[in-house]
């Protein structure tokens, strides 16, 4: 592992290769430190990478160190996750977002939906490397949300905004990612002939890179 971590705080989230740049023990700081910025409770949600499992859980470990109650969604794609804390609580995503599946990380956003900024994401940096991971006198409590429900609900809403006026062939690509778990559903209610490839979820990326790009 590297010593100096500094490096995996970005602009807008935090990213690192796992095993090199990040692994349970740096998250969980990582979730502790998010937690004595935020002051309050906190709704978590992962990706279906193969080390998010390990790394939300320890994320939600430093949290609950904290204090702080952790509402956990299980795992979802990362707007149905915003859309269910919006109005609620912080949010935070394990992600790598777009890049290889040797990567990984955390999102952070506002109650509001708005992403944290760079000062906020190095205030959360400093606090880490400052290393001061007290536990508070009364842990946090852990609170399973269903998941199947959240995305309901957000499908119901999405679908509510929604006016088809010409039944297009639609051919999803969902990468075998989380986008898998509402897309093609979606498109289907909202009435149009939708059909997906890679639509099952798997971390290790089988079909291709997890960011799009054109064949060769």
């Amino acid at each position: 592992m590297n010593e100096d971590i500094s490096h995996i705080f970005r602009s807008y989230d935090v990213r690192g290769i796992y095993g090199k740049d990040l692994d349970e023990s740096i998250m969980e700081r990582i979730g502790n430190a998010f937690a004595k910025h935020t002051k309050n409770d906190v709704i978590v949600a992962r990706d279906m990478r193969i080390h998010s499992a390990a790394l939300c859980n320890a994320f939600i470990t430093g949290v609950l160190a904290e204090g702080l109650n952790v509402t956990f969604l299980g795992v979802l794609p990362l707007g149905v996750g915003m859309f269910h804390a919006w109005k609620k609580q912080n949010y935070a995503y394990i992600t790598a977002s777009h890049l290889p599946k040797e990567w990984n990380g955390v999102k952070f956003y506002h109650e509001n939906g708005v992403g944290f900024f760079e000062n906020e994401n190095f205030e959360v940096r400093d606090i880490v490397i400052s290393n001061k991971m007290e536990k508070a006198k009364t842990r946090g409590n852990l609170i399973k949300e269903d998941t199947k429900k959240i995305i309901e609900n957000y499908k119901k809403y999405i679908l509510s905004k929604v006016k088809t006026k010409k039944k297009l062939e639609i051919l999803l690509d969902t990468g075998n990612g989380c986008a898998g778990l509402v897309a093609k559903d979606l498109f289907t209610r909202a009435g149009f002939s939708a059909k997906a490839i890679y639509e099952e979820l798997d971390g290790t990326f089988p079909n291709r890179n997890p960011e799009p790009s054109e064949d060769p």
